[in-house]
């Protein structure tokens, strides 16, 4: 039986270590080999997996980089305050800024009065709280002008999940937005007076109605059908009849007031929305002044060219509480106003109440 000392032991055995020196020497040159074998394989392993791990650390940077640097979208890096780090080409060309002219400044360099505080405000929770915000916002470049960016924010945490960076991803779609509206307001209004079509009239009827019956208000409708209009259209033809309604719907609204809506609800008929209304004297007093600009002199479109309009008025809530019974009270008065000689202006049926 054999039986190999460590070191404690030998030492309280009074053996030396020239002894453990002599005892290695004894081992097999075999043993010895295998061991040595062992240590240089383990070694370069070790080596080789280091190395290719930092070999693949350092594809993933260049790519990163070339990602960053190349990517057509503006990036930027700022710190978790908003202080700009880095800055792709992307992002420079968008902004025309350097990134010698805003690192160490904030993103707020790029800030436009279209927005409320309160949006920046709700911008900064839900990166702080969330860790990340997308959406469209209005940006001012460095030439002055307004561009209508969509931004994406994410945040880079440390090992401590503590914010580290923020990236912000810039895309610019002024002109998808412009297109965008151009559609919008296409299907919200009149192709040949570029008024208020019969849609954004129920939108706003819809919304006004509600305000007024929250905070107990009142609203008036007008409903205005021009006098005489076919006889132009018959005698001058469509053209002077197109430019005859431009030219009316023109007139009308320089009556009004901002708040006020004009409508074209079709044909020769216009349709004004007041929100907010005054009493009904005050709505028949807006009712003249809307027939007074329809009989103005229509100037170089037609000799002896002469045309009057009928109004109806109701009023909420006096004359109905919901948008179908307002609608119909201002034609049914518009009518009435047109069948009576001498009368151009009416004033719907006062509802009937139920005493209940």
């Amino acid at each position: 039986m054999q039986v190999i000392l460590g070191p404690d032991q030998a030492s309280r055995a009074g053996l030396t270590p020239t002894f453990w020196a002599v005892l290695l020497c004894g081992l097999s040159a075999s043993l010895v080999a295998a061991m040595a074998a062992h240590l240089l394989a383990s070694n370069q392993r070790t080596t080789r997996e280091a190395l290719a791990v930092s070999e693949a650390a350092a594809r993933e940077r260049a790519l990163a980089s070339t990602v960053f640097d190349a990517s057509d979208q503006g990036i930027v890096v700022t710190d978790p305050a908003g202080r700009i780090l880095m800055a792709n080409n992307a992002f420079t060309q968008l902004t025309g800024y350097r990134l010698s002219e805003i690192q160490t400044q904030t993103a707020d360099l790029l800030r436009s009065e279209r927005h409320s505080p309160a949006f920046y405000r709700d911008l900064w929770q839900g990166v702080q709280q969330r860790g990340c915000w997308q959406g469209d916002l209005w940006n001012r470049v460095r030439s002055g002008e307004m561009r209508r960016h969509h931004l994406s924010i994410t945040t880079v945490r440390d090992e401590a999940l503590q914010p580290r960076y923020l990236v912000g991803f810039l895309q610019d779609i002024t002109e998808r937005h412009a297109a965008d509206e151009m559609v919008r307001h296409q299907a919200l209004h009149d192709t040949l007076t570029g008024l208020a079509n019969r849609a954004l009239l129920m939108q706003h009827l819809e919304r006004d109605l509600l305000l007024a019956k929250r905070y107990g208000r009142a609203i008036g409708l007008l409903y205005l059908d021009l006098d005489g209009f076919k006889e132009v259209n018959d005698r001058y033809g469509h053209a002077v009849g197109d430019r005859v309604l431009q030219l009316v719907g023109q007139r009308l609204q320089a009556v009004l007031r901002q708040s006020d809506l004009l409508c074209r609800q079709g044909g020769d008929e216009f349709v004004v929305l007041v929100p907010d209304a005054g009493n009904l004297d005050e709505l028949v007093t807006l009712a003249n002044k809307l027939v007074t600009a329809c009989g103005s002199s229509l100037g170089d479109l037609g000799a002896g060219m002469a045309l009057s309009a009928s109004v109806g008025i109701a009023r909420y809530p006096d004359h109905g509480e919901s948008i179908d019974d307002l609608m119909v009270a201002a034609d049914n008065a518009m009518y009435v106003a047109k069948r009576t000689p001498g009368r151009q202006v009416h004033l719907a049926e006062t509802r009937r109440r139920n005493s209940g």
